[in-house]
């Protein structure tokens, strides 16, 4: 056996919201192109995503540990461990000194399995969680409110003179901010217009005016003093819906009883925080599901069922349960 294999099955208990920086939205991806040359795009779940979760996961709880011990972390150790950065490997030259890539490995153990920088690769691959059976599900779009706090009138009961006259000017000025932002977020769409039809003369007129509601906008935000963001508006959330099914592959190579050990933690992490994406504080990112362990022989090791915010459950083989014990022989 040369490899472990974690087949992962998992169910999105409440819409789930990711954000790329290369994608508007949650994240979505091709998966059939038609005779016609159009293309079906699904939702998914990026590697990275489950990835980083438990390895943030493991590396939080080892630091939060270790600090209760009174050994601090440093910002080397973390950028290390924590997102697998080393800035000393970015400088060297393209020549691998695999004498002191085994060191490395052997004197730290995340890095090992989860690999660093631009010498240590990782050993835990991570695939995307797809939709199951091959199906497309598109994103859902959720609308959220910010709100003012005068959405509540009772609480100018609570506030000084001093407090009620500073909100009344910032909340006229806040107003007519917004109105001016609307302006020329219109205007950058007649310009856009105006540029495709290469009507040069009311492109260079619509900037000219696009210029001058920016000096208005600027002022506004200097009259409303330190707090210069808009505290009220409805904003837009893309997400993967609730209640789909995705499945998705990670392998590790040259498996050791102490990496499964340090997986097996990982994932009762995750179970006991299944929240992953972003917009958690609003209803969004929880899952749950079943890890299935088998290795590049066919041969069956055992399951983890994770979620719930409760510990995860693990069952093994005779296989899994002899190849642990290989740990303490």
């Amino acid at each position: 056996m040369s490899k472990l294999i974690f087949t992962f099955k998992v169910e999105t208990v409440s819409p789930v919201s990711i954000k790329l920086p290369d994608q508007d939205g949650h994240p979505t991806m091709i998966i059939k192109t038609n005779v016609d040359g159009t293309t079906v795009k699904t939702a998914y779940i990026p590697g990275t995503t489950i990835r980083g979760k438990l390895r943030h996961a493991y590396v939080l709880a080892a630091v939060a540990k270790n600090a209760a011990a009174g050994k601090m972390a440093s910002m080397y150790q973390l950028y290390e461990d924590l997102i697998g950065q080393d800035a000393k490997s970015e400088a060297q030259s393209d020549k691998v000194d695999l004498a002191a890539v085994k060191e490395r490995r052997q004197s730290n153990h995340i890095i090992d399995v989860w690999g660093c920088g631009l010498g240590v690769s990782a050993r835990l691959k991570m695939g995307h969680l797809m939709p199951a059976g091959g199906i497309a599900i598109p994103t859902e779009k959720f609308q959220a409110v910010r709100r003012e706090i005068n959405s509540n009138a009772e609480i100018f009961e609570y506030m000084s003179d001093e407090a009620k006259e500073k909100f009344s000017q910032r909340h006229d000025v806040n107003s007519k901010r917004a109105e001016v932002k609307k302006q020329i977020e219109l205007l950058g769409k007649e310009i856009r217009a105006a540029r495709n039809a290469k009507n040069t003369a009311l492109m260079e007129e619509l900037e000219a005016k696009q210029v001058k509601l920016k000096q208005q906008q600027e002022v506004c935000e200097k009259e409303m003093g330190e707090m210069k963001n808009s505290t009220k508006g409805i904003f837009e959330i893309s997400a993967m819906p609730a209640g789909t099914d995705l499945v998705g592959r990670a392998t590790l190579d040259k498996p050791q009883p102490k990496d499964l050990e340090m997986l097996f933690e990982c994932f009762d992490l995750l179970s006991r925080d299944p929240i992953i994406g972003g917009n958690s504080a609003r209803g969004f990112g929880e899952i749950k599901g079943k890890i299935q362990i088998t290795d590049d022989e066919g041969r069956c090791y055992g399951a983890v069922e994770f979620g719930g915010f409760a510990p995860a459950k693990v069952s093994m083989t005779d296989i899994g349960t002899a190849f642990m014990a290989m740990r303490f022989a």
